[in-house]
């Protein structure tokens, strides 16, 4: 009898159980098949079963959880249409090299959970291994220091907002009974043509103003020089303005014109917007109104171990996160997968 073929046959058959293995293994933690999304912790970004409330005046749509039965379009105000349930999202996991656990925050990452391993939980990165981590006005401050997000942080974080006064109010939250808490970091976002004048005025923070010949100004409440320079162009301009974390940041085409630090603002949760269009086409397009994330905390500060992260949802009001959950704060790396793609 020849042995050979037979040993052949044993190493396939071997390498094959191999590969069936690994192969479920990544369909499990959604390297090879996606994970679905359940809850509304990372709403908007992320939401597992829901309801679509649609508007039908100004054709803005969100994602409200199963139980809203009615919700107001967080754009123009109106009653939205409620249909679904839907599906939650898919995501795939991108693997996670624990090399960057040092360059990982406001990101999303996919991690064990805690609690039960065999279940996936998403959240954010706010805080790094051994860092002092605690909320003040709703901003992240880290060692002391409160953080402050970059354009494109902040794009990836903020929260359509257009009812003012801006307040933490989020749509899917509608069915939530809570204390609600004023906004006063907010962004203005939009599209000006030609040669259209137009000022933005965030409420007891700062005013920008554009002039018809180019000229970008920008003051402060208390006469402070924030910003002056030409920004003249014979083209349309997607113009994002912002006053997140205590910073006015003035940004063209995703070039940063202006960061610079502002006073701290309990109260100005308003912005006002004037445009005078000069010629055809020059009135301000696609214009809205942005927040930024309100982070609540009971604690007051949570130091974080060597080999561990701090993890929130963005839907903070109703997620079960390193504020609150009932293991230790800081989440081990180990735990971590990945980050959702």
């Amino acid at each position: 009898m020849n042995r050979l073929p037979c040993r052949r046959i044993v190493q396939h058959g071997v390498i094959l159980l191999m590969a069936i293995i690994l192969a479920q293994t990544f369909v499990a933690i959604g390297w090879l098949q996606p994970v679905v999304i359940s809850g509304g912790s990372m709403a908007p970004r992320y939401v597992g079963e829901h309801r679509i409330a649609a508007c039908s005046v100004c054709n803005c749509q969100q994602a409200i959880d199963t139980s809203s039965r009615q919700a107001r379009c967080p754009n123009c105000d109106a009653i939205a249409e409620i249909s679904g349930p839907h599906p939650g999202d898919y995501l795939f996991i991108t693997r996670w090299n624990s090399q960057q656990i040092l360059n990982v925050r406001w990101r999303p990452i996919v991690f064990r959970s805690p609690f039960n391993t065999t279940s996936l939980m998403v959240k954010r990165v706010l805080g790094l291994p051994g860092e002092l981590v605690h909320f003040d006005d709703g901003d992240l401050w880290i060692d002391g220091d409160r953080v402050v997000k970059s354009l494109d942080e902040q794009l990836a974080l903020r929260i359509r907002n257009n009812r003012l006064p801006a307040t933490d109010d989020h749509a899917w939250n509608a069915h939530l009974s809570r204390q609600l808490n004023e906004v006063s970091d907010l962004m203005v976002e939009f599209i000006a043509k030609g040669s259209a004048e137009w000022s933005i005025e965030f409420s007891e923070r700062c005013k920008i103003t554009r002039s018809s010949s180019g000229k970008l100004e920008a003051f402060s409440t208390t006469g402070e020089q924030l910003f002056s320079g030409d920004v003249s162009s014979d083209k349309a301009v997607r113009w994002v303005i912002s006053t997140f974390d205590s910073v006015l940041l003035i940004g063209a085409d995703d070039h940063v014109l202006c960061h610079q630090p502002l006073e701290p603002s309990k109260i100005g949760n308003s912005v006002y917007i004037n445009s005078q269009a000069l010629g055809e086409g020059d009135e301000l397009q696609e214009l809205s109104v942005w927040r930024d994330v309100y982070y609540e905390a009971a604690a007051s500060a949570w130091r974080i171990g060597p080999n561990e992260l701090f993890v929130v949802g963005d839907n903070q009001a109703i997620s079960v996160d390193s504020r609150n959950w009932e293991a230790p704060a800081g989440l081990p790396a180990r735990l971590v997968i990945g980050q959702p793609r």
